[in-house]
């Protein structure tokens, strides 16, 4: 409030900017490797080096999810890591039934690689999807202390998009346990 005189933190109106994280897991407690959204049409070099290797990366015109961004991921990052794992096909994948999730073309090449998708009922997902049960509470809220923390150390207070995914990384490694993810499901 105006005069307080116990201020921790301050936010700059600008500053704040929401980025979209797409993250997978499974009832045997292993999450996949996560996607990142960024609103650009195309990403800047210093924000790519920062992303682990393994992790998916993309870009929207809104920075959301869109047909095009999810049937990437699941192309090229969470098929090939399927693959890499070893896990015996088919595999069921749910999804939250959300426009941006489905597409004929989607279907087909989900039915074509093993993956029998299941669509949820929209608005019903934070009781019957275990990732939003389990995981993305504890990861807001392990991510908001993290950037609290990361405030404290870098005086600039200004959290850009270079530094989230390392600080995302950090978070999911030190919060988001097979433990958690398997009692979800």
């Amino acid at each position: 409030m105006k005069g307080d005189k116990t201020v921790y933190t301050t936010i700059n109106n600008n500053e704040k900017e929401c980025l979209t994280v797409l993250i997978s897991g499974n009832a045997a407690g292993v999450i996949a490797p996560p996607m990142i959204l960024f609103r650009y049409k195309q990403l800047p070099a210093e924000i790519c080096k920062n992303i682990p290797s393994h992790w998916g990366v993309g870009c929207s015109e809104t920075g959301w999810m869109t047909c095009e961004t999810f049937y990437s991921y699941i192309t090229n990052i969470f098929y090939p890591w399927l693959k890499q794992q070893n896990i015996t096909l088919p595999i069921i994948l749910f999804v939250d039934g959300h426009s941006s999730h489905m597409s004929l073309h989607f279907s087909n090449v989900c039915q074509q690689s093993g993956i029998i998708l299941v669509s949820l009922y929209p608005n019903s997902t934070h009781i019957t999807q275990p990732m939003d049960v389990a995981i993305f509470r504890t990861l807001k809220t392990g991510l908001k202390k993290s950037v609290f923390s990361w405030r404290l150390e870098n005086q600039s207070g200004f959290l850009t998009r270079v530094d989230c995914a390392p600080l995302l990384k950090s978070t999911i490694k030190s919060r988001i346990t097979p433990e958690i993810l398997q009692n979800g499901f």
